[in-house]
Parts: C-alpha cells; sequence; structure tokens
C-alpha cells in the first residue's frame, strides 16, 4: 500500500508539470502517455489507480471502457460529477487528470481498460491496461480419480480445489521432477490426466499454485493398482519326473499390488493352505502325479492368473524281470518276459526276435520252433527309474533215468509209480506207451495233471512182472527223448557188511534195482512205529519231569491264598502263613490242611516212582519186560494225577466255603495255579505212556503174522 501512495504522488507530480507546459505551449494534438506499466496486479480490496497524463488541448472527454462497455464518462475540469456504470459506482472514481481509480477493489474487476481522450477539432487518443485482481490461495487440496490408479487403466486424474484464491500459475510435479503436457500427461484448468497409468507412476505427486501475492504447495501420494504378473513357479525347471517317497517343494509368485493371493489346486481341490505360495509334498506316491496349477488373484483389480505344472511320479517295478519260454501246440515257442508293478509299466522287448515288437508289463512273442532257437534271448526291461534284462535259453529234452517207486495203499493194493522228468526249456510233455498202446488216465493208470508220473495199481505182483515194457517219452517243440521202463520182481543188485572198531556192531548195506519192485515195507513201518513210540515215551517223561517240578514247588511255596488282613495283605501256603513282612508256621492241626498236604506229598512221590519207571523203559534189562514198565509208568503218573486232583479239589472247595467268607478281600494266588498246571502235566504224562504202551502191543500181536 505505501508503494501504491508513493506511485500516486509521483503521478500527481508529473501531471502537473505536463499541464503546465501544455498551458504555456501553443495549442495542438492530444497526447496521451501512461503513467506506470500498462499490466497492473493488484490485490482483492486494495485501491488501485490505472494513472495517465495527457498535454496539447484542454478539457477533453475522458471516456474508460472495460472490455468495449464505458464504464466512466467525465470531461476534464468540468463541475459536472462523472458518468458512472450503476454497478461500479462505488468502486470507481475518476481522478482530475483522467485517471481512474479503484477503492476496495473487487475480483470482478479483472479485465482489460482502455481510456479514451476526445477533444473537438483535435481528435482522438487512447491508452490500454491490464487489470489483474488476485485473492490469496487458501486450503488447497487434492483429489484422485478414481480412487486408486490401475495399470493398464485408460486415464487417472488428479484435481485440485482450494477455499479460495486466483491462480497465476500451476506446477505440478511427480516425485520432484516437473511434468509438461505431452502423451503422457495432460495439464488441463485444475486437473492433471495421466494416460495409461503404470506401476512406476507410484509415488508423490505435488502441485505448485501462484500469484504475484502467494504461492501454496499440495502434496498426495498415488498407489497404483497393478498384477499379478505372470506366476513363476521356482525351480524354474520341473523335472521329467519324480520317484515315488521323493519330497518335493515348489514355490509359486507373482507381483502385484496389493500382493496377489496364491494357492495351489489339484484335482479341483486346495493343496496348500499352509504357507501361501509354497507347495511341499512328501513322500509322494504316484496318486499324486498330474497337474498342478498355480492360481494367483488380485482382489482389487479382480485379476487372475493360472500357470500348470506337470508331475510325473513313478515307481520302480517290483524285483527284477522274468523270462520265461512255453511250449504252444508242441510246435512253436512263445518267450514271454514280465516285470510286474512299476508306474508306468515297464517297457520289456526280445531284441534278437524282433526289433518293432515290445510290451508293457508283459510282453510275449512266439516263432516257429527250430534248432536256430537253442541259444540264449535277453530281453530289455526298460523303465524311467531303472534298466534291466533278464535271459531264457530254450533246449530240448536231455537224457534221463525213470525213477520207480513202490508203496502200498490203503486198500492193500501195490502201487507202482513211475516218474519220468528231463530238462528242457519249455518243460517236455512226457507221453506214456506200453507196448505199442499208448496210456491215457483211468482207472487202471493214473497219469499225473503234469504227466510225469503214471501210477499202477494191482494186488498182484505178477501183474507188473508180466506188463510189456512201459515207455515214456518226453517232448517239446526243439526234440525229444524216450525211454523203457521194464519191472523187476524184488530183488538186490549189491551189498556189503560194514563191522565197527569193536566188532560188536555189524552193518548191512544193500543196493535195489532202480526198476525193482520192492514189496517188504515192514521194516520200514517198524522203524517209523519206533520212532513214534519212544517220541511219546519221551515227551511223557518231559510232562512228568516238568510236573513233579511244579508239585514239589507248589506244596513247599506259600501263595497258595492272598487276602487283605487289617488293612495290609497277606499270604499262605500249606505250611506257614505270612504278613506284614513275617511269616509263621501253620499250628492249627485243621482236617483239610492235612489232607492236602498228604495228597500233595502222595502225588509227588507217586510221580517220581513214575519218572523212574519212564526212564527203565527205556533200558534193556533181562529180568523184566521193557514195555511193561511204559505201562506202569503211564499208571503211576495216573495216580499221580489222581491225588493232586484230590488235594486241589479239598483245598479249593473248603477255602471258597470257608476261608473266602472269613477275610472277604482274598485271591488264589499262583502256588495254588502251580498245583492245577501239575495236574496237566502228569495227567498228560499218563496219556503220552498209555499210547506207547498201546503201539508196543500192536505191533507184538501183529509181529507173528
Amino acid at each position: 500500500m505505501k508503494g501504491q501512495e508513493g506511485f500516486q504522488k509521483l503521478s500527481a507530480v508529473v501531471l502537473s508539470v505536463l499541464f503546465i507546459s501544455s498551458f504555456q505551449g501553443a495549442h495542438g494534438q492530444v497526447e496521451l502517455i501512461p503513467v506506470g506499466p500498462t499490466l497492473v496486479n493488484a490485490l482483492g480490496g486494495s485501491n488501485v489507480t490505472l494513472a495517465v497524463s495527457f498535454s496539447g488541448a484542454r478539457d477533453p472527454v475522458v471516456t474508460w471502457f472495460k472490455g468495449n462497455q464505458p464504464v466512466v464518462t467525465w470531461i476534464i475540469n468540468s463541475n459536472s460529477p462523472a458518468d458512472i456504470a450503476n454497478d461500479s459506482s462505488n468502486v470507481l472514481r475518476i481522478e482530475n487528470n483522467g485517471s481512474l481509480t479503484f477503492k476496495d477493489v473487487p475480483k470482478r474487476f479483472t479485465g482489460i481498460y482502455t481510456v479514451e481522450f476526445t477533444k473537438s477539432g483535435l481528435g482522438m487518443v487512447s491508452a490500454t491496461f491490464t487489470l489483474n485482481i488476485f485473492e490469496r490461495i487458501q486450503n488447497v487440496t487434492l483429489s484422485t480419480q478414481p480412487a486408486f490408479a490401475q495399470e493398464g487403466a485408460e486415464r487417472f486424474t488428479l484435481q485440485y480445489s482450494m477455499l479460495q484464491g486466483v491462480v497465476e500459475q500451476q506446477t505440478w510435479r511427480f516425485n520432484g521432477k516437473e511434468l509438461q503436457n505431452g502423451t503422457r500427461y495432460m495439464i488441463k484448468g485444475s486437473s492433471l490426466v495421466i494416460f495409461g497409468p503404470k506401476r512406476t507412476d507410484k509415488g508423490s505427486y505435488s502441485v505448485l499454485l501462484e500469484n504475484p501475492f502467494s504461492s501454496v504447495t499440495t502434496l498426495i501420494n498415488v498407489t497404483v493398482l497393478y498384477g499379478p504378473d505372470e506366476p513363476i513357479v521356482e525351480p524354474l525347471s520341473v523335472q521329467p519326473f519324480y520317484e515315488a517317497g521323493d519330497s518335493l517343494l515348489f514355490l509359486c509368485r507373482a507381483e502385484g499390488f496389493p500382493q496377489p493371493t496364491i494357492e495351489w489346486v489339484f484335482g479341483g481341490r486346495t493343496v496348500s493352505d499352509f504357507h501361501q505360495g509354497v507347495l511341499n509334498l512328501t513322500n509322494v506316491q504316484t496318486n499324486q502325479g498330474g497337474v498342478y496349477t498355480c492360481s494367483v488373484f488380485n482382489e482389487l483389480t479382480e485379476k487372475k492368473l493360472e500357470k500348470n505344472i506337470t508331475l510325473n511320479i513313478y515307481e520302480r517295478p517290483l524285483g527284477n524281470p522274468l523270462c520265461s519260454v512255453t511250449s504252444v501246440n508242441n510246435t512253436d515257442l512263445q518267450y514271454q518276459c514280465r516285470w510286474a508293478g512299476g508306474t508306468p509299466q515297464a517297457r520289456l522287448s526280445f531284441p534278437a526276435l524282433s526289433n518293432t515288437s515290445s510290451g508293457a508289463g508283459t510282453f510275449s512273442l512266439t516263432v516257429t520252433a527250430s534248432n536256430n532257437f537253442e541259444k540264449t534271448l535277453i530281453c530289455l526291461a526298460s523303465h524311467p527309474l531303472e534298466q534291466n534284462t533278464c535271459n531264457v535259453t530254450a533246449s530240448g529234452p536231455i537224457h534221463f533215468l525213470p525213477i520207480v517207486k513202490t508203496t502200498i495203499d490203503a486198500d492193500g493194493k501195490i502201487v507202482v509209480t513211475i516218474h519220468c522228468v528231463s530238462e528242457a526249456s519249455p518243460q517236455a510233455v512226457v507221453s506214456w506207451s506200453r507196448g505199442d498202446e499208448a496210456l491215457l488216465d483211468g482207472l487202471a493208470y493214473q497219469i499225473s495233471s503234469d504227466t510225469t508220473q503214471l501210477k499202477i495199481r494191482s494186488y498182484n505182483i505178477s501183474i507188473f512182472l508180466l506188463t510189456p515194457n512201459f515207455t515214456c517219452t518226453c517232448r517239446n517243440p526243439l526234440g525229444s527223448q524216450r525211454k523203457q521202463v521194464q519191472l523187476l520182481g524184488p530183488s538186490i543188485s549189491d551189498s556189503s557188511l560194514f563191522p565197527n572198531q569193536d566188532g560188536t556192531i555189524i552193518t548191512l548195506t544193500w543196493e535195489v534195482p532202480p526198476t525193482s519192485i520192492v514189496t517188504e515195507h515192514k521194516a520200514f513201518a517198524g522203524v517209523l512205529a519206533s520212532l513214534m513210540m519212544y517220541s511219546f515215551m519221551g515227551g511223557g517223561l518231559f510232562c512228568a519231569i516238568v510236573g513233579n517240578i511244579l508239585l514239589v514247588v507248589s506244596t513247599a511255596t506259600d501263595y497258595w491264598m492272598q487276602y487283605r488282613l487289617s488293612g495290609s495283605f497277606a499270604h499262605q501256603g500249606l505250611w506257614r502263613y505270612c504278613m506284614s513282612g513275617k511269616c509263621y508256621m501253620q499250628t492249627d492241626s485243621i482236617a483239610y490242611w492235612n489232607a492236602t498236604r498228604a495228597f500233595m506229598i502222595l502225588s509227588a512221590m507217586t510221580c517220581f516212582a513214575g519218572i523212574i519207571a519212564g526212564i527203565l523203559s527205556f533200558a534193556h534189562f533181562s529180568a523184566f519186560e521193557r514195555f511193561n514198565r511204559s505201562f506202569a509208568a503211564g499208571i503211576m503218573f495216573f495216580v499221580s494225577t489222581l491225588f493232586v486232583l484230590l488235594a486241589m479239589a479239598i483245598y479249593t472247595g473248603v477255602t471258597v466255603n470257608f476261608l473266602g467268607k472269613r477275610f472277604g478281600d482274598w485271591r488264589f494266588s499262583w502256588s495254588y495255579i502251580l498245583g492245577w498246571v501239575a495236574l496237566l502235566m502228569t495227567f498228560f504224562a499218563g496219556i503220552f505212556y498209555m499210547c506207547a504202551y498201546r503201539m508196543h502191543e500192536c505191533r507184538r500181536v501183529a509181529g507173528p503174522r
């Protein structure tokens, strides 16, 4: 305001000088000079003057225009008031020299003002002023449309607003760098438009608003929503296959803001819910192989992308491949290779037979038999996890010797079995004939399912000896072998005698011809019966010894019964009772105790006598019949069983009906249980010895026949 007043004083001095000069000089053309700048900036509400000076005329007519509209008209030095527009009368005032003064100038008076000085006969002169009325800039805010910038959108707009103020100049900056109109940015009015926003447009935006009287800078942080980008799976290269039992770890990640949610999907189900983007598979199995999808989703951009990886889970086949060769119609050879299990199944082939044929899991190839195939062929077994081979050799039947066995069946018939087996691959098929007659499976001749055995049954041995020779022929596609079998009567081809060093034992050995029919089988049956008989005796002796030990332990120990007495546990046997860690003798003479003791002692003594008799039954004494001792031992063991049964029955009955009611909280203990176990052992000992006795009696009775 002080500068404005000084300017007005200066203008008055200049006008006075010019007025005096013009008054003294000769009359000529009107001259008009603006005093000061023609561009005037003023603060709203202040006083401002558009100053001019003129010369060359007296009392010209002064007219001020705002644009094309006259606002003030006056004649210099006239006593008449100036003609001022009605809506401006309280603001505008014309000075004596024709200058125009604005009082408390409002913002609406901004514009272009033109002043004209007119004098009849001298013409008209004019000057133009530009008046800008400003307000101080206050309360500037920045807003965005839409709220968030999104990568790939058409545009994103930042706009400022303010409570008051007139902006003369605005400057937009991004992270401190000034922005200019171009292909990416457009500054228009109060807005900054970003075309095709990118993620790199994220940052701090500011606008600087200026006028001659104030300047304000306002900031706003802009976030750009983007993504998700194409998912990336690590490790980047997925192996062609994995082995069952492996542990696999994959990480899926994708860029985006906000951070996209990531999940793995397999078979329509989410498989990773513990760590976002992590696929952790431990001890994988073949059923876990397939397509796994990494799905990434941005909730704000509503964009979803997926990436698939294929996991092949393989499992090794079981064991090793197996090769075989079989006969087809006894004319062709079928080579077979098999490798069970595995995922996928192993690829199998016989390169020596065919370069084009192969199979999975099981592969067979049929060829016409010839001598060229009597060699080893290799099967190549190929699996992604393992390479393996097997081989097979086809061969014709080799020389063999028939085996003849003779037995007696349950009906007493003589059964002659002829066994013909020749090593061959594939296995040879055996055909049977008698003389020139082929034999078929039936009642008289029975041929096994694998054709290697022929059975002949008859009561009369002469039937076998008078029958023509039997012939067995072993045949496969690579050849055949034939053997004749002539059955012979009982005979010995060679024999020998071997005495021991002391000369007390002589060993006789003999050989029987392979095709001889041996009908004397009693020696073998006798040996078998003796072995069984001694087995029974040994088992009986073992049971008796164990039973006798159990009888002694049961009788001597103090744990027949346990019970609670005066709050503590006590136990008692046949001889003592114990309580509180101390044992006392049974001094009372009670009948059932005495009876139990007596029977247990008698049982142990009887069992011991039976053991002595049982041991003696193995020895040879001329004074006694050996197996009578077996009978005696069995009887003693049964008597021992009876004694222990009486003892256990008496003790059980009295305890349950008398002592049990007396003590209340009681139970039988292990000494009592051992008594029952001893009863079982002595009983089975008697059974075994009686069986041994009966077997001897049967042999003795049948011996003379």
